[in-house]
């Protein structure tokens, strides 16, 4: 990370790395497990995007108030730690699997079954029982629960 006049974004993100690897970040969440592997992404996978999106939220919200009140090192933590969730939804997204590598299903936003595809979109369907892939959403191509599916573009 070494770019003219790139300085300060480079040392802020090299700040987040330190805290998720041998801060707050690693005493607290890390369980001796690489990050692509920490409870974030467990939950990620269960829950979906919005978990971590919802912790960036939840920390933003908190740091506002830090701030107000100037207790500037929490609040400056409490931003590391967003920047850390929002790289933990890059990595959700991505499709990174428990064992470091790429999963078949790496590529686009994979969403829970709870969610709804639009009509007559082509997607493709990861159930517990196999990849099924649906030519059109529709009554051919039923989810069931912990199923998640993603649009073939």
């Amino acid at each position: 990370m070494n770019h003219p006049g790139y300085e300060t974004l480079a040392a802020v993100l090299q700040e987040a790395f330190d805290q998720a690897a041998t801060g707050k970040g690693a005493e607290r969440h890390a369980n001796a497990l690489p990050f692509h592997e920490q409870p974030m992404q467990q939950i990620a996978r269960r829950r979906g995007l919005g978990f971590l999106l919802g912790q960036v939220d939840k920390k933003t919200e908190e740091a506002q108030g830090m701030l107000e009140r100037g207790e500037r090192a929490a609040w400056r933590r409490e931003i590391l730690g967003a920047i850390n969730y929002l790289a933990g939804a890059l990595i959700y997204t991505d499709g990174l699997s428990e064992s470091g590598g790429a999963k078949e299903t790496d590529g686009p936003v994979w969403f829970e079954e709870y969610s709804t595809p639009m009509p007559g979109r082509e997607v493709v369907v990861w159930s517990r029982n196999g990849r099924k892939v649906c030519v059109e959403w529709g009554a051919n191509c039923v989810l069931e629960t912990g199923d998640r599916w993603r649009y073939v573009d």
